[in-house]
C-alpha cells in the first residue's frame, strides 16, 4: 500500500518537454498533501534554457545535481545578478525576481528546483508580452502601431534551445 507521504517523481511524466529538456512537476496537483511548498526536476540539454519568467507567489530554491547552468536574476530592486551555478551547488531566487536558468555545460543538466508555494506561478515572458496588443506595446514603448505590426511574436514553450553561434 502506498501512503499519502510518498510521490514517485522519477516515474512521473514530464509536465513540460522539447528538444531541450523537460520539467517534471511535484506539486498540489499531483501530491495533494504538498501545504506551502512543492518541487521540480529540471533537465536540460546543453545550450538548453529555461525562458526568463518569474514566480509572484513563491521564492525558489535550487539544487544542481548535475552540469554546469547559469543564472540572471534581475530582482525586484533593480540590481541584476548573474553566477555559475555547479554540481553540489545551491541558489535562491526570490519571489517576483525575473530571471532564468541556461545549461552552459557540454552535458545535461539537471535541477531540483523546490518552491514556497504548493502550486507556483510561472510568468514566461514569452507569453506575457504575446498578450499584449500592439496597441499596448506602442503605448509603452513610444512605437507606432505599425512599426509593431511587422513584430512576429513566438508562442514558444518555457524550454528553448539555443544554437551558439561561433
Amino acid at each position: 500500500m502506498l501512503s499519502k507521504h510518498l510521490f514517485k517523481l522519477s516515474q512521473t511524466a514530464p509536465h513540460e518537454q522539447t528538444e531541450a529538456g523537460y520539467r517534471i512537476k511535484a506539486n498540489k496537483d499531483n501530491f495533494p498533501i504538498l501545504k506551502g511548498l512543492s518541487l521540480y526536476k529540471l533537465h536540460l540539454e546543453p545550450n538548453g534554457i529555461h525562458e526568463p519568467h518569474w514566480h509572484v507567489n513563491a521564492d525558489e530554491l535550487g539544487y544542481c545535481l548535475k552540469g554546469q547552468v547559469l543564472i540572471t536574476i534581475y530582482d525586484t530592486e533593480d540590481t541584476k545578478a548573474t553566477f555559475l551555478v555547479k554540481a553540489g551547488e545551491c541558489f535562491l531566487i526570490p519571489s517576483g525576481a525575473l530571471h532564468h536558468i541556461e545549461n552552459t555545460d557540454q552535458g545535461s543538466a539537471e535541477l531540483v528546483l523546490s518552491f514556497s508555494h504548493e502550486l507556483p506561478d510561472d510568468f514566461n515572458l514569452s507569453k506575457v508580452i504575446g498578450s499584449f496588443s500592439n496597441s499596448v506595446l506602442g503605448n509603452t514603448w513610444e512605437k507606432k502601431v505599425r512599426f509593431l505590426k511587422r513584430l512576429i511574436v513566438l508562442k514558444q514553450p518555457p524550454l528553448q534551445r539555443f544554437v551558439k553561434v561561433k
